[in-house]
């Protein structure tokens, strides 16, 4: 029902029947979903709060339902918000204020390694510490992908490209370079 109101573009009926079945039935392995989905009508709706509402809809999907195959999408959909708006907080790992989006990227690199949005993430987090000047931190990311994603050959390059050009570590971006495979486009440049 909450999907026909979504689709039928009437948000607030869905909003509410999202919340209704969650509440309800917060041990139904659908609530973690019927979270997620709340929050993705909060972004289609006119509220002035919206992006603050779905933000914290989804860290609540990420609270609850840990385990849930739900709360990684969440973490990622949470990101692509602090993204859009260019929000900023405390990181720990990189000693001050950075893009909330890294620290969220890095939950779900850590805490859902295996779930589909990881490589996804992994990415995302390499860029974001590319684009800080944080290069080792940018390579070691790369580096990880290299080790089980399907664009290991494009990981390895960039990881390598780093190594090289900007950590200046001849030794560690022959490595890199060396795990480009010879069936990739930069295969000839890698070597």
């Amino acid at each position: 029902i909450a999907s026909i109101h979504d689709a039928r573009g009437r948000l607030e009926d869905a909003m509410s029947t999202y919340l209704e079945i969650s509440s309800r039935y917060p041990e139904d392995a659908r609530a973690p979903e019927a979270r997620y989905e709340m929050a993705e009508s909060m972004l289609k709706s006119k509220r002035p709060d919206r992006d603050a509402e779905a933000r914290a809809m989804l860290t609540d999907v990420v609270q609850r339902y840990q385990s849930s195959p739900w709360a990684p999408r969440a973490l990622m959909a949470r990101a692509e918000l602090e993204t859009r708006h260019n929000l900023y907080e405390r990181d720990d790992v990189l000693g001050g204020s950075a893009p909330a989006a890294l620290k969220t990227y890095r939950a779900v690199t850590q805490q859902y390694r295996s779930a589909p949005a990881a490589a996804m993430a992994t990415w995302r987090l390499a860029e974001g510490y590319a684009s800080l000047k944080r290069f080792d931190l940018a390579a070691a990311a790369y580096e990880a992908l290299a080790d089980d994603d399907e664009r290991r050959d494009e990981a390895s390059f960039a990881a390598g490209e780093l190594y090289e050009k900007r950590l200046k570590d001849p030794v560690r971006a022959a490595i890199a370079y060396g795990r480009v495979r010879s069936t990739s486009a930069r295969y000839a440049e890698a070597q």
